[in-house]
Parts: structure tokens; sequence; C-alpha cells
């Protein structure tokens, strides 16, 4: 028996319009009108990482999936927001707003610059977690004179990390391009990585197999390897920077001033629901959060609050008899804009 072949129809539709789901009299319409919003997919080593999987409702958003914990490890349509805060009151002084899949590194430097432009001032010191704690990073930075008290985070098995020669241990040799190793032998340039902007150096074939130190140096077969990116210098200045006393204090204070901005947008001012489709959008949504946040801040700290004890009047005194002015606490939040940001 032969059967016939029917046709059906597609049992999804794919031609959904935004343009015809808002009314012509919303006011997102006019915003559009007046801003060019082109940039939305302007951003640096981009590439959409979940190709198999697209919202059709909101295409800018992309489809990821959080392992962090206390993340419901669910695949969704998500946005990601970047924003750096001031080291004395938490003000929000950059942000932006990307599709989900935005890794947060790359996004270090468009925050600083925001940064300087809308205080007119340089910055000094950049506090971030390890996400942001990466080779181009340190190098980017270390070239504008920046600290950077960015944690690179865990750089693998410690304990067996911690059996055999550091890095430290290997002397370049700048002449010869070459590094010598803990047991004076040569390691030679072997091939050059343009991604990582790094260059291998090993030694020559059956060198580290006769070498009698070799349970000490490495435990692979082929023999040990050193990587040396490019400005190393200033590589190893930051990593060394990150590592700091210094360093190690302003991540505890990055703790409560930059996870409690985002923990305060999204407590009182729902910054985890969109309320909007398109990524133009939700940068608007996200601007007003963060403008609601700094007002409140400003609302805070821009009359003198009375001294609570004794103690205070005392203090007020001494300042008063040393002729030192006391700031008004205004001023000072203008003013401490310049001194630190932290990136979140």
């Amino acid at each position: 028996m032969m059967g016939v072949h029917v046709e059906q129809k597609s049992l999804f539709s794919y031609s959904v319009n935004l343009e015809k789901r808002i009314r012509s009299d919303n006011p997102l319409r006019h915003i559009a009108e007046v801003i060019d919003f082109s940039f939305v997919r302007d951003y640096k080593y981009y590439e959409r990482k979940n190709k198999r999987m697209l919202s059709l409702t909101d295409p800018n958003a992309t489809v990821v999936r959080h392992s962090k914990q206390g993340s419901d490890g669910v695949s969704r349509p998500r946005y990601k927001q970047h924003r750096g805060v001031d080291d004395d009151y938490g003000v929000i002084t950059a942000q932006t707003t990307t599709p989900g899949d935005i890794e947060e590194n790359v996004q270090l430097e468009p925050i600083i610059d925001q940064h300087e432009a809308n205080v007119d001032h340089s910055l000094k010191t950049v506090v971030g977690d390890k996400q942001y704690g990466t080779v181009e990073n340190y190098r980017q930075l270390q070239k504008r004179g920046l600290n950077t008290h960015m944690d690179h985070g865990n750089p693998g098995n410690k304990k067996a990390l911690a059996a055999i020669y550091p890095l430290s241990d290997f002397i370049y040799q700048n002449e010869s391009d070459t590094y010598t190793c803990p047991s004076g032998k040569t390691l030679h340039r072997r091939r050059y990585d343009p991604i990582r902007k790094s260059t291998e150096y090993k030694a020559r074939k059956g060198v580290c197999a006769q070498c009698p130190v070799k349970s000490q140096c490495t435990r692979a077969k082929a023999g040990r390897t050193v990587a040396r990116h490019d400005f190393q210098e200033l590589v190893a200045r930051g990593r060394v920077q990150a590592k700091s006393k210094a360093a190690k204090k302003d991540q505890i204070r990055r703790r409560y001033l930059g996870e409690g901005s985002f923990g305060q947008a999204a407590d009182n001012h729902h910054f985890k629901r969109s309320r909007w489709r398109r990524l133009w959008r939700q940068q608007i949504q996200d601007d007003l959060i963060a403008s609601i946040q700094n007002i409140k801040i400003l609302i805070k700290y821009a009359q003198p609050k009375p001294p609570q004890s004794g103690s205070g009047v005392v203090e007020a005194d001494r300042l008063e008899l040393r002729g030192v002015k006391r700031p008004h606490p205004f001023e000072a939040l203008i003013r401490s804009l310049t001194r630190l940001l932290v990136i979140n």
C-alpha cells in the first residue's frame, strides 16, 4: 500500500513583528526617533555563544544559563548590566547594559572611559572581582597608569603548582629571547598565540627527560613550557598589585559597595525584571534605576546630620579650633568620584 503525503503547516510561527505589537502612541517610539541605538551590537570580541536558541519576542536578549551558586540553572533570555561605583558613597558613575552572554572583562575599559568622562577626572585605582582580572586588562590598565586591584582568580591546582618551580625561577634573556631554567638549561621560543598574545618557550627535545630535577619542575611527559605575555612586565606588576594588602582591603569594601548597589536595585527597584523588550529599552530602564539610586544617595548626604553624642560635638569643635573647615557632605560626595572606581 502507498500512502498519500499531505503537506502540513509549520507548528511554529516566525513572523512576529514587534512594531505591530507596540502602540503608535507609546512614548518609547519618540525616544527611538531622537537617539541612535546602533551601538547595541558594537561589542569588542562579541559573538553569540548560544547559536541554537533565539528568543522570538526579544532577539537582543541572548539565551543564557546561569551556573552560579544560588541560581536556578535555567536557560532563559537575559541581559547583563555592568556598572562602576565610587569608593566613598557608592554613587553609580558609569554603567552599560549588554546581552547576557557579553563577558565582564571586555567592558572594563569602556566603563572606565565613561566614568572619567562623567566626572571629568582621571582614576587612580580600579577594583573588581576575578571576572575582570584578565591578562589583557592588567596589560591595558597598567599602560594607563592605574592600580589594578582585581583578583586574577584560581591559578589551577595550587597543591600541584606549589610542588614545582614557579615562573619567577625562570630567568628571561632579553638578548637571545630565551629562558634559562633553574637547572641551567635553555628554553627556546616555540610559537606565538595571537589570540592570547603570548609566546610559548620550551627546551629542546629530550632535554627535560634527562634532567635530574624534572620531578621538581613539571609533571608533563613532554617537558616544561613557559608562557610569556606581551608586555610581561606590566602583567606581572598588575598581578602583584592584585595580591597586595591594599587590594585585599579594597576587595572587602567592594563586596558591600558594589554588590550592595546591585542588591538595592534588585530589592527596591525591580532590577531583575525587564519591563520592555529590546536592548535599548532595557538600557533606559537601567539608567532610570541608577538615577533613582543616586538621587537617594544625594538626599541622604546632602544635609549634615546632627551629632548623635558628645564626641561628635567635641570632634567638630576640634576641627574649628585647628582652623580646618569641615566639608559639607555633598561636596565630599562630589570629590569622592575622582578617587577610586569599583567595577561590578
